[in-house]
């Protein structure tokens, strides 16, 4: 798990978390034959994933927008700094919430460096 600061960004709500990886590019591979040799090939690649976020020490304004926004479930932009880059997390939706530590897994549908 790495700390990194989770900020939504149509309200500036900011708040410090535990995530278990940022974001990444997946390479897909499609593999062919040229002269009788199999080679892969670099094929779409994937900007979009899940991200497993434990708020550390929420307060009752965090805890309650992640119940509201789970309820919602509305697609919003969030920017998480895990400390050496920044993301743009674009379509970000609650796809699974633990009340009892409001950890969430999110799915985001796009992402950029900041």
């Amino acid at each position: 798990m790495q700390h990194a600061v989770i900020t939504e960004l149509e309200t500036s709500l900011a708040f410090d978390a535990e995530i278990d990886n940022p974001p990444s590019v997946k390479e897909n591979f499609t593999t062919v034959f040229i002269d009788g040799n199999e080679v892969k090939r670099p094929d779409a690649a994937q900007h979009n994933g899940l991200i497993n976020i434990v708020p550390q020490n929420p307060s009752s304004k965090i805890k309650s927008f992640i119940q509201n926004w789970a309820s919602s479930r509305k697609k919003i932009r969030i920017m998480l700094d895990n400390g050496s880059t920044m993301y743009l997390l674009e379509g970000c939706y609650i796809r699974k919430m633990a009340t009892e530590n409001f950890s969430i897994t999110i799915y985001y549908n796009s992402f950029k460096e900041a």
